[in-house]
């Protein structure tokens, strides 16, 4: 039934893909008089012309491939004025939504699951209430639609490239005390990606918003129909500026990067570093999806990442004169391999695993809306001669979950390990056009719950946040399938289990499954 109903659905953009199809084939390209011409075309007949070189084909490709695939990317409309060309590329994607609990939006990420009957949810005096755990809900979403740019120069007598990518999505932050028909019908556009890339002999430099380095992002996400990032799946993009070097031959790519990228806390005034080396063995290529769209060939690979962050922050005090400092280093290890292999003209019975591994401190900014529940502690207030009063606010300059104080008032970074492990298989006799994806994810912080308390404060005492709000361990699993019913258009089921584990040991869960129609341009 829910792929019947996802057929219906999608069955008017069809219509709409097959007719401005047969519009563009009827465009005659405009006949260049000069160098100042307009022309209409798509990367692939412009690589085809030699308008543009393999490289520059290549590298427009796996801007596009997130949001596209490495098929559809090659015949996104391109507009050529000059020597310039625009490509205008993008998804269109409804989603269909039902959780056995309450309380996710369309974009689960890392929030907290409703904890169960039968647990303290709050404490005293508090209502007591599991309702949102014991009944479900339903969401019809627009938001994981995208909209994107690619903008390329002419490749200058010295062989330097330049390009640039602006791309959006419609989950942007809308006002706390909108309706809920203003949140689901009143999209925001919000910018994934606005960067520009100088490719040169030597060296190559990245300016802008783009994915971090760390964990090689995105290369390694792994495939679901829900909105990502998921549950311990390293997910983020940052302004940076970024160096790195590609070393190419015919059996092995060797990728070597360093990027500076914002603070996590802005008045720490210190960026954060990151650094990585990708090996990949060209010639052992498998098919893998990342997202709900990114299909292209990959080749085996592994990538090692580290992330270098110098926290500075005020001392725990409401009015504090000094500073406390933490530094934080993490590393993450991410792989693909083909088990089957595949290459461009068979994709037929292709099997690939990939996989992730992140030991972390201070990087739940890393992931998509991980806190795990935890706020800065309350500060009593004994300024200005002044009798202590319990719940005074600290001056938080930074995001919650990353860092936190002890009672001491010593800074500590949060730490999280997390892995996640997927299984694509693209079934025989559809040259990959129809796929099965399962994934698994676990993530634990060791040392969260050592900033929480069980009972309420001391009036006179730091008040940390109480155990029952905090989770220090998640595992996420989810099962997929996705099919082509057509060039350009992308049907997909899921279902998923979340297990929340709290800090006072309380199991919270919730199941969601998910249908969605994509058209992809």
């Amino acid at each position: 039934m829910r792929l019947l109903c996802t057929s219906i659905l999608v069955s008017p953009v069809l219509v709409l893909f097959a007719s401005t199809a047969f519009a563009q084939n009827s465009l005659a390209p405009i006949a260049p008089h000069d160098d100042t011409h307009l022309d209409l075309a798509s990367l692939k007949v412009l690589h085809d012309r030699g308008t543009i070189t393999d490289a520059e084909y290549d590298a427009a490709v796996r801007d596009l491939n997130d949001t596209t695939g490495a098929a559809i990317a090659g015949d996104a409309p391109t507009f050529v004025l000059g020597k310039f060309s625009t490509t205008v590329y993008g998804q269109i994607k409804g989603d269909f939504i039902y959780d056995s609990a309450q309380g996710f939006t369309d974009l689960a990420g890392n929030n907290l699951i409703a904890r169960p009957p039968g647990s303290p949810l709050g404490p005293p005096p508090a209502p007591q209430s599991a309702y949102a755990a014991t009944h479900p809900s339903g969401q019809f979403s627009i938001h994981d639609s995208r909209l994107g740019f690619y903008f390329r120069a002419p490749e200058s007598t010295d062989h330097i490239r330049t390009s640039a990518l602006l791309e959006m999505d419609l989950f942007g932050q809308i006002a706390s005390n909108a309706t809920e028909q203003q949140f689901y019908d009143s999209s925001v556009p919000r910018v994934r990606h606005a960067y520009f890339r100088v490719e040169t002999p030597v060296v190559d430099f990245l300016v802008g918003q783009y994915w971090h380095l760390f964990g090689w992002q995105n290369v390694y996400h792994p495939s679901t129909v829900m909105a990502q990032g998921v549950a311990g799946e390293l997910y983020s993009r940052d302004m940076q500026l970024r160096i790195s070097k590609r070393i190419e031959s015919k059996p092995v790519t060797v990728e070597m990067a360093i990027a500076a990228l914002r603070p996590p806390a802005r008045d720490s005034a210190i960026p954060q570093g990151e650094a990585g080396l990708r090996i990949a063995l060209n010639q052992w290529t498998g098919v893998m999806t990342n997202g709900s769209s990114g299909t292209a060939l990959q080749p085996l690979s592994v990538a090692v990442t580290g992330n270098f962050r110098e926290i500075s922050l005020p001392e725990l005090s409401t009015a504090p004169t000094g500073a406390v400092n933490k530094g934080m280093q993490s590393i993450a290890i991410d792989g693909f391999i083909p088990i089957i292999p595949a290459t461009k003209d068979h994709k037929d019975n292709a099997f690939g695993v990939h996989g992730e591994f992140v030991s972390g401190n201070g990087t739940a900014d890393l992931y998509s809306s991980l806190t795990g529940g935890l706020t800065f502690p309350a500060v009593p207030n004994t300024s200005a001669g002044t009798a202590e009063v319990q719940g005074a606010t600290y001056p938080v300059q930074i995001d919650n979950g990353i860092v936190d104080f002890d009672k001491e008032g010593h800074l500590h970074a949060i730490s999280w390990i997390s892995y996640l492990f997927g299984l694509q298989y693209y079934l025989p006799f559809t040259n990959g056009r129809a796929f099965l994806v399962g994934n698994y994810s676990h993530m634990k912080s060791p040392n969260i719950a050592a900033y929480t308390q069980t009972a309420a404060a001391n009036p006179q005492a730091l008040s940390f946040t109480q155990s029952l709000a905090v989770i220090e361990r998640t595992d996420w699993v989810d099962g997929d399938l996705f099919v082509d019913v057509t060039r350009g258009v992308r049907v997909g089921v899921e279902c998923a289990h979340y297990w929340q584990h709290y800090v006072d040991g309380v199991l919270a869960q919730d199941t969601r499954v998910q249908g969605a129609g994509i058209f992809i341009f």
